[in-house]
């Protein structure tokens, strides 16, 4: 049986354990270990050290074939330290993944996020050091293969659950009714401002959106509970409503929604999607960029007000989108793809042929 240290989400658990892997989620105990209170990692880089070789013998104990981390874990601490204390620290990163090298283990990290991130030094210094770099998006691709760096390229990364039903063999009292825009994510512009001009814009529609914690029906603020996961999920599959899809880094609020990975779930929706200016879903879809994308405000009211003006052309591009999804993000043949990825780079790369 082989086994696997993940140190990340949670969601790889069981579907590595249906592929007959052994697994040791180590993420809780380093998070525990390598941060204080306000998220802040330890600045004294001998009591880290000292924290990340617990974690390194922990792993030893474990004897792992792989290692397979998640980018923000190292983002959230190097991005807190100034550039000469980040260099140290993600010095002892590497020196850990060097250790693990030498025992055989093979490192993957997975990448989900703007190229512009890993321009930050010391997180491109750490990323570069594993083994494989495994990126849904294909600038991360194309940006680390000119690295020389083994790259997979896996836009699968996160389960999203297989809707048992299309949104038009749903009853019609499954649905809150008078519900037309839903809005989620984040922006490349202020926040609240922005959806608070949005809602003056749009004020002869009724509507539904918000991101986080601002949310806005008609001209209301509203307040809502969005830690409460059942609440929300609760909310969200009682819901019809058109989509304008912000992209964004919301990672526990949009999972509560359905949105992983930049996706949504539209299982329970008749759903148009506008993106913010970052275009990212490129990398994703095959889709014209100019039905989903605005540049500013009055570009996102006019694309608002055409689909809702063409409810055919809508209800085309949302099973558009459900077929997509239900092709390409399912969880198990995502896994099962990532470990044939991750052995035939590995096989490609000899990185076993010491220690273990």
């Amino acid at each position: 049986m082989k086994k696997i240290a993940l140190m990340g989400s949670e969601d790889f658990i069981e579907p590595f354990k249906r592929e007959g892997f052994e697994v040791l989620w180590v993420y809780p105990l380093a998070y525990s270990m390598l941060y204080e209170k306000g998220n802040k990692v330890f600045l004294n880089e001998g009591g880290f050290k000292e924290k990340l070789d617990f974690l390194k013998s922990e792993i030893f104990k474990f004897n792992p074939d792989y290692f397979l981390a998640n980018q923000w874990f190292f983002i959230k601490q190097l991005l807190n330290l100034a550039d000469a204390k980040a260099g140290a620290i993600a010095g002892l990163y590497i020196d850990f993944l060097s250790e693990l090298h030498k025992k055989g283990i093979v490192t993957i990290i997975t990448c989900e996020d703007d190229t512009a991130v890993f321009g930050v030094k010391p997180i491109r210094s750490v990323t570069t050091n594993f083994n494989i770099v495994a990126t849904y998006t294909l600038q991360n691709k194309k940006k680390y293969e000119r690295c020389g760096q083994a790259v997979i390229y896996f836009p699968y990364y996160v389960t999203i659950d297989l809707p048992t039903k299309h949104v038009s063999e749903l009853p019609s009292d499954f649905f809150i009714p008078k519900l037309d825009v839903f809005f989620i994510g984040t922006m490349g512009f202020d926040r609240r401002m922005f959806l608070k001009r949005l809602s003056r814009k749009i004020s002869d529609l009724n509507y539904f959106f918000g991101s986080k914690t601002i949310f806005y029906t008609s001209l209301k603020e509203t307040s809502f509970d969005w830690d409460d996961r059942n609440l929300v999920k609760e909310f969200y599959k009682k819901t019809s409503v058109n989509v304008i899809y912000g992209l964004g880094g919301d990672k526990f609020f949009n999972k509560c929604w359905g949105v992983s990975n930049r996706v949504f779930n539209v299982a329970y929706c008749r759903s148009f999607f506008i993106i913010d200016y970052r275009k990212h879903l490129e990398d994703i879809f095959d889709i014209d960029l100019k039905l989903y994308c605005f540049r500013n405000l009055n570009e996102c009211c006019k694309l608002i007000r055409f689909y809702l003006k063409n409810p055919s052309f809508r209800d085309e591009l949302s099973d558009k989108f459900y077929n997509i999804v239900k092709e390409r993000f399912t969880i198990t043949p995502s896994i099962k793809q990532l470990i044939y990825n991750i052995e035939a780079a590995t096989m490609k790369n000899s990185w076993r042929s010491v220690g273990n």
